[in-house]
């Protein structure tokens, strides 16, 4: 095979210690907030039932962050996708239905909607014999560098007008 068809035309990676990183920053940022909560204390008793309740919500949370911080920092495995001159690949360590790989050539199109109901966006690939493989939007990606390095490779693929905006699912309840 010759090496320069495998050559990534675009690729992300980050690493689950990278993650662990961002949660011990959320655990301090949660502590400060707690802190100016108990600060600005009125004296009525609302608010010292508030910060009660509060104390034991945010020792509940911090223990959850805690957990998922070690969890992430001894895994340290990768997301990444990579996109070559062939394929588009997706490894995501915690969830196995979001790792993947097609042939570019097969993809047909790339797929924003937005379930209103649920709150929730989604990102499909589809492919021309109609699977579909699910991109997770967990990660940071470019997904407007993605999306041009695809154009690239396979100018009939159908791409969404934009790559942040996401439209109403048709059906919705």
């Amino acid at each position: 095979m010759n090496k320069s068809a495998q050559q990534p035309i675009y690729t992300y990676s980050v690493k689950q210690r990278t993650v662990a990183k961002r949660i011990g920053l959320n655990m301090i940022l949660l502590l400060l907030m707690y802190i100016a909560l108990v600060q600005f204390n009125d004296g009525s008793q609302a608010y010292a039932e508030l910060i009660s309740v509060g104390f034991y919500a945010i020792i509940g949370v911090e223990c959850v962050l805690f957990i998922l911080g070690i969890y992430f920092w001894r895994n340290n495995k990768a997301f990444s996708i990579t996109l070559t001159t062939n394929q588009l690949s997706v490894f995501d360590p915690l969830f196995g239905e979001f790792s993947w790989q097609v042939n570019v050539k097969d993809i047909a199109t790339i797929q924003h909607s937005y379930d209103a109901y649920n709150d929730h966006p989604t990102i499909y690939v589809i492919t021309k014999d109609g699977n579909r493989n699910q991109l997770t939007l967990n990660y940071s990606y470019s997904r407007k560098d993605l999306y041009e390095g695809l154009s690239r490779l396979n100018s009939s693929i159908k791409l969404p007008e934009s790559p942040n905006r996401f439209s109403k699912k048709e059906n919705q309840r």
